[in-house]
Formats: C-alpha cells, sequence, structure tokens
C-alpha cells in the first residue's frame, strides 16, 4: 500500500486565458459582465436547450 492517499489536482486560473475568453464572449468573467449565472447564460446561448429524446441525438450528431 501507499503512504500517501491520492489527492485531486487543484484548478489554477489563469488569468490571462479569463480575459481572452472575455474578449471572445464566452467564459466566467462574460457571464459575470453579463450579470448571469451559468444556467440562465446555457438558457441563452445552448441551441439544444430544452430539446430532449430522439430529436436532441439527432440534432447532436449534426453538430459532430
Amino acid at each position: 500500500m501507499s503512504t500517501k492517499a491520492p489527492v485531486c489536482p487543484i484548478h489554477k486560473s489563469n488569468p490571462k486565458r479569463a480575459e481572452t475568453k472575455k474578449k471572445r464572449g464566452f467564459g466566467n468573467l462574460a457571464m459575470k459582465e453579463a450579470k448571469m449565472e451559468q444556467d440562465q447564460w446555457a438558457q441563452k446561448y445552448d441551441p439544444l436547450f430544452k430539446v430532449k429524446g430522439i430529436e436532441r441525438h439527432r440534432k447532436l450528431k449534426e453538430v459532430r
């Protein structure tokens, strides 16, 4: 057995990457600027929001 228990890595945010994503119109900083939560953002920008079943399956295959 190992003497150390497995540890999940801790995510360190990169401010340059976050700023670049904001300029392109997505990411956490863009959501904060628009004063939206993640679920509100998804409702506005996700083309497959509330599309379920076989219809969603077909549209996902088109996107790929």
